[in-house]
């Protein structure tokens, strides 16, 4: 069951800015190509640094893709530099309380109008364009449900290196900090809920019906986490 939102205050705006790229592609070209769209999403919770560093480098080499930015409940300065953000490129909902990570993924999920949504986390910093592009490209395969940071967990969401499955199972498992998914297969699986392991139970489902889960080679090759610690470095391995 879904959580329905009532007090939100949404200001949306559909035009388009154009401006010079640093991408290597044009990803609005490739997703005319493929016949999709595409909107990114990145949660805020008091986090007006991360958040405006994400932002920067998200304007610096996707400055033509759309983004959903969803503040939950914040009362500090990045409430106020989400509001300041031009509605040339971004939507913003703001939620008058924190619902909480996953629930506020779900719920840019349900509003944005795309076929596919690329999920940030908001220690996020793209150093690198051209990873976008591949990714949308990938979903030509119609049974492709998510690509991106991917990780074989247990179905308590933990990596299986760590802490084996009871049953013996291995579940593949996009990260929203850096994930895309086909938004009409998302809207048929449990939602995202909770935060640690927002796509668990999404993920197990998805893994259930066959869906493709596949790994984006070399991410962080593109997208630098400052909160996150690779499993090389002693990451606690819960998602």
């Amino acid at each position: 069951m879904r959580l329905v939102f009532t007090r939100l205050v949404v200001v949306v705006d559909t035009t388009k800015k154009k401006a010079a790229s640093c991408c290597t592609m044009d990803v609005n070209s490739l997703l005319d190509q493929v016949q999709m769209n595409l909107c990114g999403l990145v949660v805020n919770h008091r986090t007006y640094d991360l958040t405006k560093t994400f932002i920067e480098s998200y304007v610096k080499f996707y400055p033509d893709l759309p983004m959903l930015i969803i503040d939950n409940g914040s009362h500090d300065d990045s409430a106020e530099y989400i509001r300041s953000l031009p509605r040339t490129q971004f939507q913003i909902i703001m939620n008058d309380i924190n619902y909480g990570h996953g629930y506020a993924l779900d719920q840019g999920i349900i509003a944005v109008n795309a076929d596919l949504v690329m999920c940030f986390d908001s220690d996020c910093e793209i150093i690198k364009g051209g990873f976008i592009e591949p990714m949308a490209k990938a979903f030509e395969d119609r049974n492709l449900y998510a690509i991106g940071m991917f990780h074989l967990v247990n179905k308590g969401g933990i990596d299986t290196f760590i802490q084996a499955d009871p049953e013996g199972k291995e579940y593949p498992y996009v990260h929203p900090s850096t994930g895309m998914y086909r938004r009409s297969m998302y809207l048929d699986l449990p939602p995202f809920r909770h935060h640690g392991s927002p796509c668990i139970d999404n993920m197990v489902e998805a893994h259930r019906r066959g869906y493709g889960v596949v790994e984006f080679p070399n991410i962080r090759d593109y997208v630098f986490q400052s909160l996150r610690r690779d499993s090389s470095n002693g990451r606690d391995g819960s998602y």
